[in-house]
């Protein structure tokens, strides 16, 4: 149990610091930009903690939180991509030593006899490589107030109860 603990440790730690569900910042996030009435074009960016998943619900969520903030209780989405960069981040390697050492001795006139002892020890270590996926998502979505035309719109309301986000304290 008690080497499980750092596991569950780093798990809480890793998912803190996905990408929170807030405007578009140096930390990803979303954005919106209206193209005309009723019709908007969504995007969210994760970073390099959130998965496609994460990004993707939380596009989910913007869009529904973008109809029920303009009084629309539907949304259709006309068209929608999805993108992952991939990069790579290599740490650098490091070399530390240490040292231990003793010098004993004697002068006796103007000679001198001793004793003198090192030891040095070097570590290396090499640089680690990470990969790194970021995701992010657009849509286009058009807002609707029912959904009779269009059976395979979107309920905000719905959308809103069922994703959980987590803001950023601000």
């Amino acid at each position: 149990m008690m080497k499980i603990m750092p596991l569950i440790l780093c798990v809480f730690i890793l998912a803190a610091c996905a990408t929170p569900y807030q405007p578009m910042g140096y930390r990803g996030g979303y954005s919106n930009m209206q193209l005309s009435d009723d019709i908007y074009k969504v995007t969210f960016a994760g970073n390099g903690f959130s998965s496609r998943e994460y990004v993707n619900d939380l596009l989910l969520y913007r869009c529904a939180e973008l109809a029920n903030e303009n009084r629309y209780d539907y949304f259709l989405m006309l068209n929608d991509s999805e993108n992952k960069t991939e990069s790579q981040y290599t740490t650098p390697s490091t070399i530390s030593s240490q040292s231990t050492g003793f010098s004993s001795g004697s002068f006796s006139g103007n000679t001198y006899s001793g004793s003198n002892y090192e030891n040095t020890n070097a570590v290396i270590q090499n640089g680690q490589t990470y990969n790194i996926s970021k995701y992010d998502g657009a849509v286009i979505i058009k807002l609707l107030h029912d959904n009779k035309k269009e059976p395979f719109a979107f309920k905000a309301q719905t959308i809103l109860n069922q994703i959980s986000v987590s803001r950023p304290w601000m």
